[in-house]
């Protein structure tokens, strides 16, 4: 008996510490990063490029349908909408976590968003 409850006791911490490493690992979804310039979202807020970029921030809103799109907040009051509707049409809900993106910038009416190609949930 008291090997028994041994062994469950080590599957259990097993199991446990598995969950725990698998949720602290990065999720990536998309193309591999390519090496384009990192940039703030601040700096995208103030003069909006249309080139490629790499950003970083707190996912603050998703798309609850599907999560193919979401705004990145850089904790200042800076955020970025980043699209992801034809590559990556399906993505899993992440608001709270953060999350590197890379894409091409792009502007639609008076918006400028991100055109994102790979994504790093952290």
């Amino acid at each position: 008996m008291k090997k028994i409850l041994i062994l469950c006791a080590g599957i259990l911490a097993a199991g446990a510490a598995y969950f725990i490493w698998s949720y602290s690992q990065p999720e990536h979804y998309g193309k591999a990063f390519s090496g384009v310039p990192m940039m703030s979202i601040a700096e995208l807020a103030q003069k909006p490029i249309e080139s490629a970029v790499h950003v970083e921030g707190k996912i603050v809103r998703q798309c609850p349908m599907t999560g193919c799109w979401f705004y990145l907040d850089d904790g200042k009051g800076h955020q970025v909408r980043v699209e992801f509707g034809k590559i990556l049409p399906k993505l899993p809900q992440k608001v709270g976590r953060t999350a590197i993106v890379e894409g091409q910038m792009a502007t639609l009416g008076d918006e400028s968003l991100l055109l994102g190609s790979a994504v790093e949930f952290q």
